[in-house]
């Protein structure tokens, strides 16, 4: 099986996701006219993604799975915005386990985790300020879903982290698709805008 972390992100090619402002949803956000230059928005202290979508900028926003409180606040540029975030049923799998290594994980487990966060962490964290005429993500790999994103678990009826990621199960060794964002062009067909890493 390969684990995979997956950032859910519907197609978004001319329009954008649904709004869905509960944790774990995307929360779409309006930031004016698109006649006006194209504003900055942050979510704490990051550039969250700007598109334009029926003449208008908006944000798009993950808002976190572990989201405590009624609202989400972003800012954009030194403006704070207030999104009202609603709760969700996520569902639950509960599991009884001999093994107590799930339940507690033992110091290697614990290694491998932090190893493993960093990683992520860093992934997370990595911005590049593109124009992009819209998002096209499809499934890394073929194959049944073996765990979905928000799952609650519970190892002897204590609580675990809920579910970041999508869980697929493939073969060893499967390759990977990588996913693209599709580069705003200008009338001649050409690629508009600078990167920065």
């Amino acid at each position: 099986m390969i684990r995979l972390l997956l950032l859910l992100l519907p197609a978004l090619a001319l329009a954008a996701p649904e709004h869905s402002p509960w944790p774990g949803g995307i929360a779409i956000v309006d930031l004016g006219p698109a006649a006006e230059s194209r504003p900055s928005a942050y979510f704490d202290d990051r550039p969250v993604l700007v598109m334009q979508r029926d003449d208008r900028w908006h944000a798009v926003v993950g808002i976190p799975l572990d989201l405590t409180g009624e609202q989400l606040v972003l800012r954009k540029n030194d403006r704070p915005l207030t999104v009202d975030v609603v709760d969700h049923a996520y569902r639950e799998q509960r599991l009884t386990v001999k093994n107590q290594s799930y339940v507690t994980p033992g110091e290697k487990q614990l290694e491998r985790i932090a190893r493993e966060r960093k990683i992520i962490d860093a992934a997370l964290g990595n911005f590049r300020d593109t124009p992009i005429g819209g998002v096209d993500l499809a499934a890394p790999v073929d194959g049944p879903r073996s765990s979905s994103f928000g799952l609650r678990r519970f190892f002897n009826d204590q609580p675990r982290s809920p579910h970041k990621g999508m869980d697929i199960a493939a073969r060893p060794r499967t390759g990977i698709r990588h996913h693209v964002l599709s580069p705003q062009r200008n009338r001649r067909g050409r690629r508009t805008g600078r990167r920065r890493r």
